[in-house]
């Protein structure tokens, strides 16, 4: 792995997807309600794509969660979790409520919502107010949905994957002692594959503060 020289002091805030369902009833924690004005800019944000697919409400207080490990070194960091569990996690097992589906165009069309709502909101967070809509390609999310919850060996990962066909099954994204899962791996792989293209600045370019993502020169 490699290490980044990155502290807490150089994030502006934490917003944590969390467990979901398929559920539109979806929840916003925070320990900071009242007095943190990022917390409620990223509340309000949301409140803005409350409508026919998801309702956003605002919870006060914080469940168990990786966030509280940010928590615990800096208290007052900005931080939400997203998630559709109100006072208590609705999942009790070790797992993903997703395991037990199987892709369909309803759940396809309604992950592809979500992602551009949290999209839209990210971007907004970076760029302010007149940040430009991203939309999301729902073929695409159908592609990455079936190889995840019908069939691992899947057109998108043999392509990832220089053509190399995989078992026949679900895709195994468990780890256990003594057996590793090549999931971590093929999210790299669809990462860089859904960024579309690789970056490049000079020396100099990289020593400009900028303000927003939309003042970075063009590629």
């Amino acid at each position: 792995s490699r290490a980044y020289n990155i502290s807490l002091d150089d994030v502006k805030c934490i917003i944590e997807i969390g467990p979901m369902s398929i559920s539109s009833e979806l929840y916003l924690h925070s320990t900071q309600s009242d007095e943190d004005e990022t917390v409620k800019e990223i509340r309000s944000l949301f409140a803005k794509y409350s409508g026919q697919d998801f309702q956003f409400s605002n919870i006060d207080g914080m469940p168990p969660a990786s966030i509280n490990s940010f928590l615990r070194e800096d208290k007052t960091k900005s931080s939400v979790l997203l998630t559709d569990g109100h006072t208590q996690l609705l999942s009790h097992v070790f797992g993903s409520r997703y395991d037990i589906l199987d892709n369909s165009k309803a759940l396809t069309t309604k992950v592809r919502n979500l992602i551009k709502i949290i999209g839209n909101v990210a971007l907004q967070l970076a760029g302010g107010v007149e940040s430009p809509q991203i939309e999301v390609e729902e073929s695409l999310v159908g592609e990455v949905l079936d190889c995840i919850l019908v069939n691992q060996n899947c057109t998108l990962l043999q392509r990832l994957l220089n053509n190399t066909n995989l078992a026949d099954g679900k895709l195994e994204r468990y780890s256990s002692v003594g057996q590793k899962s090549n999931y971590t791996v093929y999210l790299h792989l669809l990462a860089r594959e859904l960024s579309k293209k690789e970056l490049s600045f000079t020396k100099e370019e990289c020593n400009v503060t900028y303000t927003s993502p939309w003042d970075l020169p063009a590629q």
